[in-house]
This record gives structure tokens, C-alpha cells and sequence, in this order.
């Protein structure tokens, strides 16, 4: 069988393409952090994304199993988010607990890479900016920021 990851996938519908850009250009680097199950062009359609089986739970079903080290847990999420954010420029769009999972060996597994968005990096600074004035507890600072984030862009229309 070919791999969807393998073929540049041309014909491939949209969210087909995102999960192999996630699997193969994001976490690819990170595999102790995050699994991207493949999906299979030739068994999917329109409507049915095939993917690998990730033996996991959905991430809400950890917080009352005293086997899940919580802490490292949310560890993890954080730096998920930060590596997709500010390393790779893009996010998940859509992670609720049915899209993120956790694996037997304590990483996750992020499904339904239909919904991501893309991160230019002014706005990564923007949102360096944003934390950094959380953490010195200043709302002049969010503020300015926050109205500087909602203006459009030259020839918005």
C-alpha cells in the first residue's frame, strides 16, 4: 500500500493535507512529546479520514486516574502549544478532549486536523509581548496589544 505520507497527495482533500503537514513538518521532530497518527489518502474520502489507531484515552479520562503524573501532563500540553505557536507557526484549531489523547507511554496523540490556523511572526511577537505582560501584571501593556491585534491589516476589506 502507499502512504499518504509519501505522496505529495495533489487530489487530497484539505484537512487530508493538514494532518500529513502536522505529522510530517511539526512533531516529527518531537516524537516524545506528541503522536500525529498518518492518514491514508486511498482509504479516505470527503466525508472519512483513515488514520493509524492510537491506542489512548481522550485527556479528560486522566484526571481522576492516579496512574497519569498530571504535572507532566500539563507540561506537555504547554509546550505542545508553544512548539506549534512559536516554532512551527501553526495550530491546532480544534483541540478539544476528543481530539487530544493520551498514549499508554504518558504522550499525546492529537487527532481531526480539519480546523488549524497560521501564526505570521509579528503576531508570534505580539504574543511573546502578551505573556510577557501577564507575567508583570500589566494591563496598560495587554491592552495596547490587544487593540494592536484587532486592527485589520492594510487593504482588509
Amino acid at each position: 500500500m502507499k502512504r499518504a505520507g509519501s505522496s505529495s497527495c495533489g487530489q487530497c482533500p484539505l484537512w487530508l493535507k493538514r494532518t500529513q503537514r502536522a505529522r510530517g513538518k511539526s512533531f516529527s521532530t518531537r516524537p516524545e512529546l506528541l503522536e500525529v497518527p498518518e492518514a491514508f489518502a486511498e482509504l479516505s474520502t470527503s466525508r472519512v479520514l483513515t488514520m493509524t489507531f492510537l491506542d489512548a484515552v481522550k485527556i479528560t479520562d486522566a484526571k481522576d486516574d492516579p496512574r497519569y503524573d498530571k504535572p507532566a501532563l500539563l507540561n506537555r500540553l504547554v509546550e505542545t502549544a508553544f512548539k506549534q505557536v512559536f516554532e512551527d507557526g501553526w495550530f491546532h484549531g480544534d483541540p478539544h478532549p476528543g481530539n487530544v489523547l493520551l498514549l499508554a507511554d504518558g504522550r499525546l496523540g492529537m487527532i481531526d486536523h480539519g480546523l488549524w490556523g497560521h501564526i505570521t511572526p509579528e503576531q508570534q511577537d505580539i504574543l511573546l509581548h502578551w505573556l510577557t505582560a501577564i507575567a508583570l501584571k500589566s494591563p496598560s501593556t495587554l491592552a495596547r496589544l490587544t487593540l494592536k491585534v484587532g486592527e485589520p491589516p492594510p487593504g482588509f476589506d
